[in-house]
């Protein structure tokens, strides 16, 4: 493209200062804020990388970055996030992702348990000798079975009911003192009684909250799995919760700031392979080359490398050796 700009102009394309100005301005911008890595090296690889990204997020394009392993895609998703001081949700993306990784699903509720702990503790507490709900209790033998230590879900539900039911005859002033605890035993019984719970994934959270979100290695994931990304990519896009099953098909709509970035590495490579023309056209894709000139490679180790620690011949050899 270079080569045909400057032969129908007949001009010649100054490119390796294209990207300074405009990164310097963003660089004072976060100048003194600590929001980025000092020790990032900005050569001109990642002034141009980190450019073009910036373009994408300010004019609302999904960007698919392409390139080798080790060029620096993920540090500057990194970056950008830092500059706009986003949090950055990071999914890797291997052959065995299913679409849950990315919407969400149904898991064990981690509630349960201590739901189950606190409703044991109040109910023993209600029940107890000499308490006045003890004493209105119907049911004695439900009251017996919260005091053992291997209550069923089915006695902790009856002593509840008998509770309940013993409440309603309780003096005015008794009831409304112990209001709180029936209020909480309730609250602890719909918890106990729901062993799964909806989690939503990480492409679901970053929609909501109107964060930065990173599918690293997009590449790896089956198509079937990807596909439920393109309705995100539309324009005024949007996900469908169909896997809820609730009454009410749940549509999640972004919150302003959601940007959606996306790496792989290209597609000859072992074991990697092309994505769909209907998932890529929706993307803007960047190619990010190898770094290949040395006194990039050599200001990248002198700001990894303690400074002072590793004299000038061992970072000479080091070049010598990626040559």
């Amino acid at each position: 493209v270079k080569n045909i700009l400057q032969k129908e102009f007949k001009s010649t394309l100054k490119t390796e200062s294209m990207y300074d100005d405009y990164v310097a301005s963003l660089l004072r911008e976060a100048d003194g804020s600590g929001r980025l890595d000092s020790k990032i090296s900005m050569g001109k690889s990642m002034q141009r990388l980190f450019a073009l990204i910036h373009k994408c997020w300010r004019n609302g394009e999904p960007v698919l970055l392409v390139g080798e392993t080790g060029c620096g895609k993920t540090t500057a998703c990194q970056m950008l996030a830092s500059l706009q001081q986003k949090y950055l949700h990071i999914y890797n993306c291997h052959q065995h992702s299913e679409t849950s990784d990315f919407i969400g699903s149904y898991r064990p509720s981690r509630n349960t348990q201590l739901a189950t702990e606190k409703f044991l503790l109040i109910a023993r507490e209600l029940t107890g000798d000499g308490h006045p709900v003890r004493d209105l209790c119907n049911d004695l033998d439900a009251v017996r079975a919260v005091a053992d230590s291997d209550c069923s879900l089915v006695d902790m539900s009856k002593a509840f009911a008998c509770i309940e039911d013993a409440f309603g005859k309780l003096p005015a002033e008794d009831s409304q003192k112990l209001f709180p605890k029936l209020e909480t035993l309730r609250e602890c019984h719909a918890e106990m009684r729901v062993p799964f719970e909806w989690v939503d994934g990480p492409l679901v959270t970053a929609m909501k909250n109107g964060d930065f979100i990173l599918v690293d290695e997009l590449s790896l994931a089956e198509d079937a799995v990807l596909e439920r990304l393109n309705s995100v990519l539309e324009v005024g896009g949007s996900v469908t919760l169909s896997e809820k099953g609730s009454d009410e098909v749940e549509e999640i709509i972004p919150r302003d700031g959601f940007f959606l970035l996306a790496t792989m590495n290209p597609g000859g490579d072992f074991g990697k392979r092309e994505l769909s023309p209907a998932l890529r056209n929706r993307f803007t894709e960047i190619w990010v080359p190898p770094i290949e000139d040395l006194d990039e490679i050599r200001s990248i180790i002198s700001g990894r490398l303690p400074s002072g620690l590793v004299p000038d011949e061992v970072v000479d050899a080091m070049l010598e050796v990626w040559k």
